[in-house]
């Protein structure tokens, strides 16, 4: 585990977190190696880049993460809009088990 210093944006966000963008499925918006910065807090809407978390189907399965741009929210869906290659991933909100606003992000 490293520590970041927090940005500015952060002065509100006592549960803020950073991580690191593990792959270029975001590129050119994040790139592979950059640090996001997380708001836990701060509202998700149609159009907010997150970070989200699925639920494992299989007890054990390693924890599935996914940092995409909410394309759309329903009572029971959302879709997930990636930029490398452009796909939509359309998941049931039951399927999620958070999912946090992206505020910025640093080298």
């Amino acid at each position: 585990m490293d520590y970041f210093d927090r940005p500015p944006s952060f002065a509100d966000a006592p549960f803020g977190y950073a991580t690191i963008v593990p792959g270029t499925s975001m590129e050119p918006r994040y790139h592979r190696g950059e640090i996001i910065y997380v708001h836990p807090d701060k509202p998700v809407t149609v159009g907010s880049y997150v970070f989200v978390q699925l639920r494992t189907k299989t007890e054990g399965e390693p924890l599935l993460t996914l940092i995409k741009r909410l394309a759309k929210k329903t009572r029971t869906r959302i879709v997930l809009q990636q930029f490398n290659p452009v796909k939509l991933f359309d998941i049931a909100r039951n399927d999620v088990v958070w999912m946090h606003r992206i505020i910025g992000s640093g080298e």
